[in-house]
């Protein structure tokens, strides 16, 4: 399973972004790549429960059978709520994770 890390900003209000800030520190979106519409979930794992506009997150799909290569240095993505998209990001880094690493009884790859 691939999972990235990613730039992500939070578009403010007056942008047809969130009207409360998120403080969560695992958040779930619909997600598009370039002109793209959503299709898929991704899941945001932020570092703090702080509301922050810009920050560094980490990010992977819900689910094992999406589209993982769009996940890709420098792919640009908006995360929807409903019609309105709500963050712009851009994936930095990629890690491929195999299920063997997840219990710990092998290592990731990057």
């Amino acid at each position: 399973m691939t999972h990235a890390r990613a730039t992500l900003r939070w578009l403010p209000a007056t942008e047809g972004g969130r009207r409360q800030p998120l403080a969560v520190r695992r958040y779930m979106a619909p997600v598009a790549f370039g002109s793209e519409q959503p299709e898929w979930t991704l899941v945001v794992d932020r570092q703090a429960d702080v509301p922050q506009t810009e920050e560094n997150v980490l990010v992977h799909f819900l689910m094992d059978g999406a589209p993982h290569e769009r996940l890709a240095v420098g792919a640009p993505f908006r995360l929807f709520e409903g019609p309105r998209a709500v963050a712009e990001g851009e994936v930095v880094e990629v890690y491929d994770l195999n299920p063997a690493a997840w219990s710990g009884s092998a290592e990731a790859t990057a």
